[in-house]
């Protein structure tokens, strides 16, 4: 008696066929699933970062500031988290020109969007007039040592960075109250 062990040429045809036909209705979900999945990711990092600005500016005693949009050096970052005392003053000057001094491990953080994430130009969230997909006064928020946020001039510190993907349209943000709260909505 003959022992034939494997697949006949009819069983692996149909193994085949039924792996095409899951990969034919996996594919257009994963595709509708990526760009959110992307957006998630970026709002959870931009999210993260504040509040490693939050912590830093209370853990150092000194005030640490996000600024968003900015060039440096020919590279246009999203944000960067900075110590914020300039040398020449001593004082907080909310803008990042590279002379600020930091020996914080991690610091700063500069950040460019990953392909799909961006910010959102459409003043979603109810909030209009955000032509840069930023509300925060002059594109820059900072956290004092106590980690209350200010602004520059005072005023109300609130705003929010709202962030849309290329490919969906997708929508989300992350918000900073004056109580220094940080969300994701």
């Amino acid at each position: 008696m003959k022992n034939n062990s494997g697949f006949t040429l009819a069983e692996l045809m149909v193994a085949i066929s039924i792996m095409a036909i899951l990969s034919a209705i996996a594919l257009p979900a994963y595709t509708t699933w990526l760009p959110g999945y992307k957006m998630n990711s970026a709002a959870r990092e931009l999210y993260s970062s504040l509040q490693q600005a939050k912590m830093a500016a209370i853990k150092s005693n000194t005030q640490y500031s996000v600024v968003f949009d900015q060039t440096v050096g020919g590279i246009d970052f999203a944000y960067i988290v900075f110590r914020d005392l300039d040398p020449g003053t001593n004082q907080p000057d909310f803008s990042y020109d590279g002379d600020e001094v930091d020996t914080t491990p991690g610091f700063p953080i500069m950040k460019t969007w990953e392909s799909g994430a961006r910010f959102s130009f459409d003043g979603i969230g109810g909030i209009d007039g955000v032509p840069d997909g930023v509300s925060f006064p002059g594109n820059v928020i900072g956290f004092r040592s106590n980690g209350i946020p200010v602004r520059d001039g005072g005023g109300d510190p609130s705003g929010g960075v709202f962030l849309k993907t290329d490919e969906s349209g997708k929508t989300t943000s992350v918000t900073v109250s004056p109580a220094g709260s940080i969300r994701i909505q």
